[in-house]
């Protein structure tokens, strides 16, 4: 988790969640392994109160209808996943604040979106897949952390 923690840049981390936290609603777009860490995301949220969905597929006349206060998070752990980059283009085209939870080696979809979390991904991917899930569930838990003692922070108040 050492190598993720130095790809992660605490003002993007702070970034992202405010914008999570005043979000009308949130999307989260995960297709084939990537729906694993979905699932997991899209549960912790939830259970924050925050209004969330998964995406498997995408829906161009649900995006066009959506608030401009909504946020997308757009999961790719296999670079191989083109149907990701096609849905990131089409979010920034409607003016959606669009974020990538992505593996290091992501550089296409990391020059797409206007806020990205980088975990550490290895350079041959065939030594160990479960780096990259493990990687992606250390950045949704931190996430989850944050979120979490945010709002008991507003309820102690």
């Amino acid at each position: 988790m050492t190598k993720t923690n130095v790809l992660l840049d605490k003002n993007v981390i702070t970034r992202i969640c405010n914008r999570l936290l005043n979000a009308t609603y949130i999307d989260v777009y995960a297709i084939g392994i990537d729906d694993i860490i979905g699932k997991q995301l899209v549960y912790r949220l939830q259970s924050l109160g925050l209004l969330t969905t998964l995406h498997d597929t995408f829906n161009q006349k649900y995006v066009k209808n959506i608030s401009k206060n909504n946020v997308s998070i757009v999961i790719c752990l296999n670079a191989s996943q083109l149907q990701i980059y096609e849905i990131t283009e089409y979010l920034l085209q409607n003016h959606i604040y669009t974020v990538s939870l992505m593996g290091s080696h992501h550089q296409q979809l990391l020059n797409m979106n206007q806020d990205s979390l980088l975990f550490y991904t290895p350079e041959n991917q065939d030594m160990d897949g479960l780096i990259e899930v493990f990687s992606a569930e250390y950045v949704i838990n931190l996430i989850y952390a944050i979120l979490k003692g945010r709002k008991e922070n507003n309820m102690n108040k």
